[in-house]
């Protein structure tokens, strides 16, 4: 059967007088087209062309931040997973390196890099594919290596690196079992506290801003898959040691990243001080896992820090999260400063007139505060060059509420 390589040169249109010509993959042998990689510790797993290379290193103390369970405890965990079981160690950081962004059979993951989190310390493992005929044998070995796995961390893994994992497993007629583990994808938590703060939502830009650490001299990640390519069709190492150096670098940051994250959500002395914008994100994501109470702090700090539409958004959701605790009052008070700062805006003045009829039963209060309301959005309306169906349903809502309140006030002046 003829290699890939050959099976490729016939549809290029490239001359071949002046070009190097492809060898057959039958012909690499170890240690040739891949010394770059050899001389930055990979060996040989088995020989070509079904033998792949596999490099391992322990971490550096200072690259290891601990014991998963302690550095990501059970509180952490259920904060950036949502889940309420904490699973077992060793727990794998993953990334990979692939042939391009599709999710089809055609895409090839070439390169695995993974730290195995251990209670005692941590290693990074990294598996290098020379070549298609390797894949059988080398998911092979990954599936026994990582077979007692408890949890995966990557950074936009649940999207990408897994499931083109479970795609290379199911093309081999393996299980993909080890990679349906539970799962803490960083993507989500650092992009919730990144929202109109950060540039972009990149794994560098991450590091910069929590890790304080900037990439020198690293291989753009648009560069690898051509890289790979190069090699694979012409034979030739145009940088594969660059590419398994920036796949370390991905996972070892990673690993320090989420240590960082999670003193972020557990508000540990250590954390990174996080700016309003940031804080409020986290505040906001507390909220919405139901931790009310650390919610709470993290938004008064922001109302005491941040600049006045910070601070009026941050009392609007600290005055849901009084009212879910029943602490009423301190949610009108809220409340009251915001209108009172931002009278033209809607809401605001809507969640008042519900407190004050239905928790504090003040119907003259309820009332003025829903006037107020129907006021403002009559006077937003007017400034618009046409109104929404939505704004139209919103005044006579209003209207109705208003009904309502003046009939409670008559029965109650008639009792």
């Amino acid at each position: 059967m003829r290699s890939l390589r050959d099976r490729l040169s016939q549809f290029d249109p490239t001359p071949t007088k002046g070009r190097k010509k492809s060898r057959p993959t039958s012909k690499v042998e170890a240690g040739r087209d891949v010394d770059s990689l050899i001389d930055a510790g990979f060996e040989w797993q088995g020989s070509p062309p079904t033998g792949y290379l596999r490099s391992e290193f322990s971490l550096e103390e200072k690259s290891w931040p601990g014991s998963p369970h302690e550095v990501i405890p059970r509180d952490a965990w259920l904060r950036l997973t949502g889940e309420t079981e904490l699973p077992p160690p060793p727990w794998g950081v993953i990334d990979t390196e692939t042939t391009g962004l599709d999710s089809g059979t055609g895409t090839m993951v070439f390169l695995l890099g993974v730290v195995l989190w251990e209670e005692t310390g941590a290693k990074a493992v990294q598996y290098f594919l020379p070549e298609p005929a390797a894949e059988a044998r080398m998911w092979a070995d990954v599936v026994d290596e990582f077979a007692n796995v408890g949890a995966w961390i990557s950074y936009n893994g649940k999207a990408f690196d897994l499931p083109r994992l479970r795609t290379r497993m199911a093309l081999q007629r393996r299980e993909a079992e080890i990679f349906l583990r539970p799962h803490l994808d960083l993507i989500h938590p650092c992009r919730r506290l990144a929202r109109d703060w950060l540039v972009d939502g990149r794994l560098q830009t991450m590091e910069q801003a929590f890790l304080g650490h900037t990439r020198s001299d690293d291989l753009p990640g648009w560069e690898v898959p051509e890289v790979y390519y190069t090699y694979l069709v012409d034979g030739e190492d145009t940088g594969l040691d660059r590419v398994a150096e920036h796949n370390r670098w991905d996972i070892e940051n990673l690993l320090r990243l989420s240590a960082c994250i999670s003193d972020c959500f557990l508000d540990r002395p250590q954390a990174r001080p996080l700016p309003p914008v940031a804080r409020f994100q986290l505040g906001r994501a507390l909220h919405a896992r139901g931790i009310c109470d650390d919610a709470s702090v993290h938004l008064e700090r922001v109302v005491e820090e941040g600049d006045a539409d910070l601070a009026s958004r941050s009392r609007l959701l600290l005055s849901q999260i009084y009212r879910r605790l029943t602490r009423h009052p301190e949610a009108e008070a809220h409340l009251r400063a915001v209108v009172h700062a931002q009278p033209e805006w809607v809401d605001p003045h809507v969640e008042l007139a519900k407190l004050l009829e239905h928790r504090l039963r003040d119907v003259p209060g309820a009332t003025n505060a829903a006037e107020a309301a129907l006021n403002a959005l009559r006077r937003r309306m007017d400034l618009q060059a046409r109104s929404s169906a939505r704004d139209e349903e919103f005044v006579r809502a209003l209207v109705h509420r208003l009904a309502r309140l003046r009939r409670k006030a008559e029965r109650a002046a008639e009792a």
